[in-house]
Parts: structure tokens; C-alpha cells; sequence
């Protein structure tokens, strides 16, 4: 049976997949070898179907294209398709739990920036989580309006610098905050974890989170802390409370 020129192409295809493949495996070092052997197993399946189309046919007849006039490269197309997405969605996975580490390293770290310097000592109190994005300009009037205790305990305030690009991070530590930052912007979630994880580790009593553009009212967080009772629960039970300029009623 002569080579037809599209099996050709198929041919030159296969062997191009499996060079890639293999430039892959040899630089993935201790790194997951799944995504680059299936490559390499998509090439040389696509090289065994280009010399001998014949091998298509059990798989032609399941899907109902026996005798159909493209049966055979339609068929070729289905499996390498179906092959392709089942690699991306495992290289996908891969992805998005190395993501969620690095977010957990990143937390850790910036944790351990505040860690180091307490020297072991429970802060007690509430830590005021302020998440900050390029908040250079709004930031200073927010941490002015903080007051130092609420409900008979002292505040800590925290800037949690999500990777500005401006003086938020100097300017926070130059009014008096802690200052903890991410290299690289996460979003404000991520911020927010960070804060929690940093008032857990350094002991405080509650978490207390204000946006760092001046939507939140400081002086409005004694009415959530003392109306629950928080002031009166066990150390160190962090709870995460959102103080807003809204009436009770909103």
C-alpha cells in the first residue's frame, strides 16, 4: 500500500511530537515525567497509525465511521484529540496545586516576617488586618482613624502590602503598623489569609479586617466586638469581623 502524502505528513508529525517529548524529559529533572510521556506516547502512536492505517479500524467501527469516506483521519483526529485534553486537564491540576503551595509558601514567609521579631511573646488583643494594594494615598487617614484599644483590649495594626508598586508598604511602617508583603500581587483573599495566619501565630485574641481605602469605619469596631461578648472568650479563638460605616439595620 503506497504512503499517501497525508500519512507522510503524519509520519514527519509523530517524529516531531516525540523530539519535543523527549527535550522535555531530559529537562525535567526530579519534576513530574507524566505530561512529557504522554507526548512522547501520543508521537509514536501517531507514527505507528501513519505506517499502518489498518490498526484505526476497531477503533473506526465503535465510533460508526466504518466506511466512511475520511473515516480513518477522522478517527485519528477524535483519539489525539480526546489524548490532548486529558493531558491538559492533569497538566491543569498540576498547575493549580503548585499555584496553591506557592500561595501557602508565600503566607508562611510572610508570616514569619512578623514571627521573627516578637521574639516569642503572645500579642493578645486584636490584630487590625488591612489589606493594601498601591493604597499610599487613602492608607494614612485609615490608620489615623485606629484607635489603640478597643473594648479594653489593645490594637495591632497589620498592612498586609499585596505587592504595590507605590509607598504603601513605607508609608504603613512610617505611621507606626506592622508591615508584612507579598512579592507579587494575590488579591485581596489572599491578603486576608495571610493576616488570619499571622494572628494566629502571633496569639491575638480576634481579627478585626478594614479595607484600606476608607470604606470601613475604625471607630465603628467596638460595636462588633463588645455586643457578642468577643472581649470575654478564650485567647487566641480568632474570628474575622468586617467593620462598616452601614447601619445595623442594612
Amino acid at each position: 500500500m503506497p504512503i499517501s502524502p497525508l500519512r507522510i505528513v503524519g509520519l514527519i508529525l509523530a517524529i516531531l511530537i516525540v523530539i519535543v517529548a523527549a527535550r522535555r524529559l531530559r529537562r525535567r529533572g526530579t519534576g513530574s515525567r507524566v505530561v512529557p510521556l504522554g507526548i512522547g506516547f501520543l508521537g509514536v502512536g501517531l507514527a505507528t497509525i501513519a505506517l499502518f492505517p489498518d490498526l484505526v479500524r476497531p477503533v473506526q467501527g465503535v465510533l460508526g465511521l466504518e466506511g466512511e469516506p475520511l473515516g480513518r483521519l477522522v478517527t485519528v483526529a477524535i483519539v489525539s484529540v480526546a489524548m490532548a485534553y486529558l493531558l491538559l486537564f492533569y497538566a491543569l491540576g498540576r498547575a493549580e496545586r503548585a499555584n496553591q503551595r506557592v500561595s501557602l509558601l508565600v503566607r508562611a514567609l510572610s508570616a514569619a516576617q512578623l514571627e521573627a521579631a516578637r521574639g516569642g511573646d503572645r500579642w493578645g488583643g486584636i490584630l487590625v488586618c488591612i489589606p493594601a494594594y498601591n493604597e499610599a494615598d487613602s492608607l494614612p487617614a485609615v490608620l489615623a482613624e485606629i484607635p489603640a484599644d478597643v473594648a479594653g483590649l489593645p490594637t495591632h495594626v497589620l498592612v498586609v502590602d499585596d505587592g504595590s508598586r507605590d509607598g504603601t508598604a513605607a508609608i504603613a511602617r512610617t505611621l507606626g503598623a506592622h508591615v508584612v508583603s507579598h512579592h507579587v500581587n494575590s488579591g485581596q483573599g489572599a491578603a486576608l489569609q495571610t493576616g488570619y495566619l499571622v494572628g494566629e501565630r502571633l496569639g491575638v485574641d480576634l481579627v478585626v479586617t478594614l479595607d484600606a481605602d476608607g470604606q470601613h469605619d475604625p471607630m465603628q469596631m467596638a460595636r462588633l466586638v463588645e455586643p457578642g461578648g468577643w472581649a470575654s472568650r478564650t485567647p487566641n479563638r480568632e474570628r474575622a469581623t468586617r467593620a462598616s460605616r452601614s447601619s445595623p439595620g442594612s
